[in-house]
């Protein structure tokens, strides 16, 4: 019975896996899009993107979150208030902030 349980794990630490990268790949796409699209449109669906996903705790996705939102923070076009309620949510989402 114990192989059975140790080969159920295995299995579903694969799944969790695809799924990890799956996420990693969505959260570059629809970053580097936000990047190059910035307005409030594409920042409120990066909003709902990254409200709906569930971010990796890998460095990598959260170091391009976090430049995805210093992009537009700089940008002088977007609402403040969509800027404060992405930097809210990351927040909750356990994206730090270092200044």
């Amino acid at each position: 019975m114990g192989k059975f349980n140790s080969v159920k794990r295995k299995i579903y630490f694969k799944i969790c896996k695809r799924r990890e990268n799956k996420n990693i790949t969505k959260i570059i796409k629809n970053s580097m899009y936000v990047k190059q699209n910035i307005n409030n449109e594409s920042v409120i669906g990066y909003i709902k993107f990254i409200n709906e996903i569930d971010i990796p705790s890998r460095n990598l996705c959260k170091n391009i979150i976090i430049e995805t939102y210093k992009e537009i923070k700089k940008n002088i076009n977007v609402k403040d208030s969509l800027k404060s309620d992405l930097r809210i949510l990351l927040e909750c989402k356990g994206v730090s902030f270092i200044y």
